[in-house]
């Protein structure tokens, strides 16, 4: 993985581990709102917000830059980088904080396991 890859995927956790931490902050049976993020925090979970998504997302539909693929596209998908991540589709789709904490812990699960498996080899 690219050394610029490997600091975008770490901002990235980052930036979700932060959006988390205020999530819970929220109440559980509120319907969350990435706008009251964006106030309170200057974040959200949109591409603009992600350090990979800003990589890969500009080199087009089939997320590669530098014969590089982003590293949460499923090798399953083939149809670009808004199908790349079933977890970040789980966050987009919850209608409660409560939904959204639990679909963001997943997020960020997803994000560790494909550092690890970098920093392992």
């Amino acid at each position: 993985m690219h050394p610029k890859t490997i600091l975008a995927l770490q901002r990235s956790i980052q930036h979700w581990k932060t959006m988390l931490d205020w999530a819970r902050t929220q109440p559980e049976k509120d319907f969350r709102s990435a706008s009251s993020m964006r106030e309170a925090i200057k974040q959200d979970w949109f591409s603009s917000s992600c350090a990979l998504c800003r990589r890969f997302s500009t080199a087009g539909q089939d997320c590669q830059i530098d014969n590089e693929t982003c590293p949460l596209m499923s090798p399953l998908m083939s149809l670009g980088c808004e199908n790349c991540c079933l977890a970040w589709r789980r966050v987009a789709k919850s209608n409660t904080w409560a939904a959204w904490i639990q679909a963001a812990e997943k997020m960020i699960e997803y994000m560790e396991s494909k550092l690890l498996e970098v920093e392992s080899t």
